[in-house]
C-alpha cells in the first residue's frame, strides 16, 4: 500500500512543480503578473508566422500590450468586451483566405487565453494609435500650430499654397488619384526624402478621395489640417473630373509612435523578473573574509 502511494504521489508532485513554475510571474506591468504560461502560449502562437520568434521577444510583445492598456486606461479609454469580440469575429473571418491565420484559429483559437494574448494585443496597438496617439494635441503641439498657421495664411487664397508653404520651411508634394492605379505622387516635386513614406495605392487612393477631395471644392483648401499617416498636411484640390482627381498638399511630419510610447510609457512601472534573477546569478558571491 505505502509503495502505491509513492508511486501516486511522485507524478502527483511532478505536476504541482510543473503548474507552480508555469504561474510563476517573469515579469510585471504594473500591478498586473505576466506567467511563464503567458509566454509560452504567446510564444506558440507567434511561431505559426515566425518560426524564428524566440521566448524574449514574446516576452517583450506582453511587456508592450500591458503598457499600452495602462496608458490607455490612464487617458479614460477603456478596452471594452465587445471590441475584443468583434476583432475575433474579424478574425474568423479573415482566416478564411489566409493559411497562417487558419492554423492560427484551429490550434490555439479555442484556448482559454487567445483573446488576451493574441486578440488584445493586436487590438491595443491599433486603438492607441487611432484615439490616443493621433489624437494627442499637446504631443503633436508644435506640428499641428505649424500646419494651423498655414491653413489660415490660404484659406482666403488657396494658390498661396506653394509660396506660403515654402516660406514656412514646409514640404510639398503634388499627387493624382485615378481608378485603375489609385493614388501616386508627382516624383518631380520638391525633395521629400526625409518625410516618412507617403501612402499610395487604389485601397488609399479610394480613401482618401472620399474623406477629402471630395469635401475640398475645386481650387480651395482641405477646411482643416488632415492626417495621411504619419504626416499632418494642407491640401488643395487642384482639378476634379470622372477619370482623376489632381491635387496638391503641403506637409510636416509628426513626431512618430514609438516616442509617444516612450514618453507615455515612463510612468509605468515594469519588471522584468526572470532577467533581474538572471543577473542576480550571475552576480559573485562576496568574498568571505577569514582570520
Amino acid at each position: 500500500m505505502k509503495k502505491i502511494t509513492q508511486t501516486l504521489l511522485v507524478p502527483l508532485a511532478f505536476t504541482f512543480i510543473v503548474s507552480c513554475t508555469g504561474s510563476k510571474p517573469v515579469a510585471m506591468v504594473g500591478d498586473k503578473k505576466i506567467t511563464k504560461n503567458d509566454v509560452e502560449l504567446r510564444l506558440s502562437m507567434m511561431k505559426v508566422f515566425n518560426p524564428q520568434m524566440n521566448e524574449k521577444a514574446a516576452v517583450e510583445q506582453l511587456i508592450r500590450s500591458e503598457t499600452l492598456l495602462q496608458i490607455l486606461k490612464n487617458k479614460g479609454i477603456e478596452v471594452k468586451d465587445q471590441m475584443v469580440e468583434m476583432e475575433m469575429t474579424k478574425l474568423k473571418g479573415t482566416s478564411k483566405n489566409n493559411p497562417k491565420l487558419e492554423a492560427l484559429m484551429k490550434d490555439y483559437g479555442s484556448k482559454k487565453k487567445f483573446k488576451d494574448l493574441y486578440i488584445v494585443p493586436t487590438l491595443v496597438e491599433g486603438l492607441a494609435f487611432r484615439e490616443a496617439f493621433q489624437k494627442d494635441t499637446v504631443f503633436h503641439k508644435e506640428e499641428n500650430e505649424k500646419m494651423e498657421k498655414l491653413l489660415a495664411a490660404v484659406k482666403s487664397n488657396p494658390s498661396k499654397l506653394e509660396e506660403s508653404a515654402k516660406q514656412m520651411g514646409v514640404s510639398l508634394k503634388k499627387g493624382v488619384i485615378k481608378d485603375k492605379e489609385g493614388l501616386t505622387w508627382d516624383s518631380s516635386d520638391r525633395d521629400v526624402a526625409h518625410m516618412p513614406v507617403l501612402p499610395s495605392g487604389v485601397g488609399f487612393g479610394q480613401f482618401f478621395k472620399k474623406m477629402v477631395l471630395e469635401k475640398t471644392p475645386t481650387g480651395k483648401v482641405s477646411e482643416k489640417v488632415e492626417t495621411i499617416g504619419q504626416l499632418m498636411a494642407v491640401v488643395r484640390n487642384d482639378s476634379s473630373s470622372k477619370d482623376s482627381s489632381k491635387f496638391t498638399v503641403a506637409m510636416v511630419a509628426r513626431k512618430n509612435f514609438g516616442d509617444w510610447f516612450n514618453q507615455n510609457s515612463q510612468s509605468i512601472k515594469v519588471n522584468r523578473l526572470e532577467e533581474a534573477n538572471a543577473n542576480a546569478q550571475k552576480s559573485p558571491m562576496p568574498a568571505t573574509k577569514t582570520n
